[in-house]
């Protein structure tokens, strides 16, 4: 039985059943009492009917379950956050595997925009696990695109510290001393979509530019104090379950404006801005896997421009039990 996989126009999986022969070599028609003319006919019928049972009920149930499996996945959706993984191409079959390309693009608009080209392919040197995935840098740059455009990369918190507080109240005394009663309040805002790279050699790095201020609570909010601040860094990517986890390392965000408060304040937005992405990425991104399904991760390989990583494909036993009931009733 052959059976081929292609690409539909909106870009889901479908299944064609290309050939099928069945063996009679072993079948044996006993005390039919038919001519054997008849028992010949009765076994290209018999050959007939399992084709074309297999074509009806299997073929047709699995393009089922593929037309409904939706190919946008809603991956935060009090932010309108999209992911579009809808293939980009044919399935191309090789002896060893089958390899299916994605789009993998965040969004927040009612359409994903077009896609830019001049992307890097992923190159796969393994075969030994049941399944590897590449991720290039453009599905990064669109998840960072998408936070930037839903406009919640910002947060605010008040001022603990006294030596800051006094530091800031000198500033407020030649500028706006007539505020001098209102309490502090500090903001980091992103003030453009962070860049992000792969490399072999440091993974995932990233480059985050961020405005800080000061500002006073009175009810026109003047700023006592503005700066710009520049973060770089660098992530891990790991998969657990269903779930993509990027956890940071080597956080190092420095304010660029000269100011004799900077280590104070590189530190306390470092602080800060770990604080922010642990709220937000703490529990991983979903993978949109077909439900009951895991990925059981075994390597990470970092290359210039993308990151693969290979492991094994695991059905929930809940998940095992409602693909084959699917199977077994044809819905």
């Amino acid at each position: 039985m052959e059976v081929g996989l292609t690409r539909t126009a909106d870009g889901r999986l479908e299944a064609a059943m290309r050939n099928c022969k069945v063996s009679t070599d072993q079948l044996q028609i006993v005390g039919t009492g038919l001519p054997r003319i008849a028992e010949g006919a009765l076994e290209k019928l018999l050959i007939y009917l399992v084709c074309t049972l297999i074509n009806q009920k299997g073929i047709s149930a699995l393009n089922s379950y593929l037309s409904t499996a939706p190919m946008v996945a809603d991956v935060f959706p009090d932010l309108g956050i999209k992911l579009d993984y809808s293939l980009t191409r044919d399935i191309q079959v090789t002896t060893q595997s089958l390899d299916m390309s994605f789009k993998g693009q965040a969004y927040v608009q009612n359409q994903p925009p077009l896609m830019e080209k001049g992307g890097v392919e992923p190159v796969f040197k393994e075969n030994n696990m049941m399944a590897y995935v590449g991720i290039t840098e453009f599905f990064f740059s669109s998840a960072a695109r998408s936070f930037y455009d839903a406009g919640i990369m910002s947060k605010k918190f008040e001022i603990k510290s006294k030596i800051g507080k006094a530091a800031l109240r000198i500033i407020q005394f030649f500028t706006q001393p007539w505020n001098l009663r209102e309490s502090l309040q500090t903001e980091l805002k992103l003030i453009e979509a962070p860049t992000i790279k792969i490399t072999q050699a440091d993974g995932i790095i990233f480059n985050i530019r961020v405005a800080g201020s000061v500002i006073s609570s009175g009810s026109r909010k003047p700023t006592v104090l503005s700066l710009s601040v520049v973060c770089p860094g660098s992530m891990m990517i790991t998969i657990e379950g269903d779930r993509l986890f990027l956890p940071s390392k080597d956080f190092n965000c420095q304010v660029e404006s000269k100011s004799v408060f900077n280590k104070k304040l590189n530190k306390k937005i470092n602080k800060k801005i770990q604080e922010f992405l642990s709220d937000w990425f703490g529990e991983g991104w979903k993978i949109p896997f077909p439900e009951g399904m895991n990925f059981i991760q075994g390597t990470v390989q970092y290359q210039n421009g993308f990151v693969v990583v290979g492991g094994d494909l695991r059905f929930t036993p809940a998940g095992r039990e409602k693909v084959f009931k699917k199977i077994i009733s044809g819905t």
